[in-house]
């Protein structure tokens, strides 16, 4: 056999190879129900995904989840005084809200920080009252990340 041949037999091998490997999946291609958004954090390689937003009664409940896609252990800290539910058009900005006693009703009382592994997630999640019905999708502010503009609102 010829290099020619030895280098084509190589060629086509790798070719069918590469077709069997399943693609990695980016964070777009999540599977459905995963996240509903995504963003880039401004802690070095985290990842920040809203993975629920609904309302129920008088509530709309957020969920994110921190992901280290790379670099070392690092320790988002967020305010929850700084979270807020933005509502452009009808010129409206919902807070966190509190318990009877002043406390945030979230996972942290008033300030959420968790390490983060390399490749670890956490969650977090904050009640805001709910916009009214006819309001389907609002922009959800968090620090240390972009505003989630236009979220559809889960009923």
């Amino acid at each position: 056999m010829s290099a020619r041949h030895v280098l084509a037999l190589v060629f086509s091998t790798a070719i069918f190879f590469a077709q069997l490997a399943p693609a990695p999946l980016a964070l777009a291609d999540a599977p459905p129900g995963n996240s509903l958004s995504s963003a880039e954090t401004n802690w070095k390689g985290v990842v920040a995904e809203v993975t629920e937003f609904r309302r129920r009664r008088n509530t709309l409940t957020v969920k994110i989840r921190l992901t280290n896609r790379s670099g070392p252990t690092c320790w988002p800290s967020i305010e929850i005084k700084h979270c807020h539910l933005i509502d452009s058009d009808g010129r409206k900005k919902y807070e966190a809200l509190k318990d009877e006693i002043g406390n945030y009703i979230a996972s942290a009382d008033s300030s959420w920080s968790d390490s983060l592994d390399p490749s670890g997630s956490k969650t977090f999640w904050v009640k805001f009252p709910a916009p009214p019905p006819e309001v389907k999708a609002i922009t959800l502010q968090i620090p240390g990340m972009p505003p989630f503009e236009d979220l559809a609102i889960q009923d």
